[in-house]
């Protein structure tokens, strides 16, 4: 599965700290919508207010077979950065600096955007079930750790991997559920993909058997017989 490139501009590049992780956002849009806003240089609201800019590794459309990477691996995307009293399975996944602070988790965690988390059903609000990930949707971020692991080496390890509710209270976007199945997905194509162990077989031939002559032992006849040839012979 060949994943399109479109670099957005809101990104920072590489400082050379590894990637160690990943988290996923649920849009909160469609794919189009959030791949305008993940590569709007100005984002700004109806008053005029400055929302900032943000940016995400990868998207993931609710369609089949629509997906943008925006910022490559080594690259730092703006999705994670703000921490907001993060939770016990979100300060897992983070790392501290040499004072004891938690380090920006852009540097480190790559960021998935899956579109989801629109009110669908119009009841007003967004519920669980509109956060859920369509099986297509669980591939292609399985494919993408997958990819990731062998091309840059980034560990799938389920510690490191979070939502981003778990590091920012104020969202309500409960994504770390599906890292479970996303992990069981990669860790299987992973085992689908090393080389088959094949068998040899190696003929053995059978040990050569040397034939010694058989000594035989003649008779008192046999003898005389033979003697008088020899001197005939002669």
């Amino acid at each position: 599965m060949k994943i399109l490139f479109e670099q957005s501009p809101n990104y920072t590049p590489g400082t050379g700290i590894p990637k160690i992780g990943y988290v996923l956002h649920a849009t909160l849009g469609k794919f189009k919508g959030a791949k305008q806003t993940l590569c709007a240089s100005v984002r700004k609201d109806s008053n005029g207010n400055d929302l900032g800019r943000a940016s995400a590794h990868l998207l993931v459309s609710e369609t089949d077979n629509e997906w943008v990477e925006l910022v490559k691996v080594p690259d730092i995307a703006w999705h994670a950065g703000k921490l907001d009293k993060p939770d016990y399975t979100g300060q897992q996944a983070l790392l501290r600096d040499e004072e004891g602070h938690f380090r920006n988790p852009n540097q480190y965690l790559l960021g998935i955007e899956i579109c989801c988390g629109w009110d669908s059903n119009k009841n007003g609000k967004v519920d669980v079930s509109e956060l859920d990930m369509t099986p297509w949707q669980i591939e292609a971020v399985a494919q993408y750790l997958v990819r990731n692991k062998k091309e840059y080496g980034v560990p799938i390890n389920r510690k490191r991997c979070v939502g981003h509710t778990n590091l920012t209270s104020y969202k309500s976007d409960n994504m770390n559920r599906h890292w479970d199945k996303i992990i069981d997905r990669a860790t299987s194509i992973l085992v689908e993909d090393e080389p088959k162990q094949v068998e040899t077989q190696v003929k053995v031939n059978a040990p050569t058997l040397t034939i010694e002559p058989t000594k035989v032992k003649l008779n008192w006849v046999d003898m005389i017989v033979e003697f008088i040839n020899k001197f005939i012979s002669k």
